[in-house]
């Protein structure tokens, strides 16, 4: 049988049913709404590796005993221009969002901030967060780890590195914010997943083989290619 993707929701549905997902797995309902909003506007911008295609993760990892679908999310520590906030083992959205509504207060009283989650899951498109600063006529930056090394190096075959992602989101006045959102690796594992789930070829320099080959299998491809692809990204 094909998996279909031509069927067409009203976002508005679609932010509503995520939402009611979520609290039947005990989200709370203020971050139900937050998660079905960021990952709505996430598949809005295109980036549907990184939208509501992740629900079903999520709330099995809740099920599962994996996340806390109730945390308690804290500053842990903090001063002038930097806090750490502890996600409490909850979904990683909602802190991120705290996170970068400290940054972003504390930068206009000092200039520039920083601030860090613990303690907390997948957070989805790393731009969401960047682009709250960009909202606010500030640059802003972020990024995140992804637990253990698939990236190689240019011209190796053992994993050096993490497939972290990053985001910078630069303000323009009255245009549209330049917004950059990439992982270390030729293409972030949501990406290749959905290209997995849907049947799609994935493209040629993404992935190697255990033997260093590079492959267009999925289920063959342990190893990413560096983003900047073999010739260049030692730069």
């Amino acid at each position: 049988m094909e998996t279909v993707q031509d069927i067409t929701i009203q976002s508005d549905q679609l932010q509503k049913f995520a939402e009611e997902l979520y609290q039947k797995a005990g989200v709370g309902t203020e971050h139900a709404k937050l998660m079905a909003n960021l990952q709505v506007e996430t598949d809005l911008r295109n980036v549907h590796s990184h939208g509501t295609r992740m629900l079903p993760g999520y709330i099995r990892s809740i099920l599962k005993g994996e996340i806390n679908p109730a945390p308690q999310i804290h500053v842990a520590q903090e001063g002038t221009a930097f806090a750490v906030i502890d996600g409490d083992n909850g979904l990683g959205h909602p802190a991120s969002v705290l996170a970068m509504k400290m940054a972003i207060e504390k930068a206009k009283s000092v200039g520039v901030a920083a601030t860090g989650v613990r303690n907390a899951g997948h957070f989805g498109a790393a731009a969401c967060y960047s682009m709250m600063a960009a909202d606010t006529n500030m640059i802003g930056f972020s990024t995140t780890n992804t637990g253990r090394a698939t990236v190689v190096a240019p011209g190796g075959t053992t994993p050096v590195t993490a497939n972290n992602a990053l985001s910078y989101a630069l303000p323009t006045g009255n245009e549209q914010p330049i917004v950059l959102d990439m992982a270390c690796g030729a293409s972030s594992w949501g990406k290749i997943s959905t290209l997995k789930m849907y049947g799609e070829p994935i493209p040629e320099n993404w992935l190697l083989n255990t033997e260093g080959q590079s492959t267009v299998d999925p289920n063959q491809g342990p190893l990413l290619m560096p983003a900047a692809g073999e010739d260049m990204g030692w730069r």
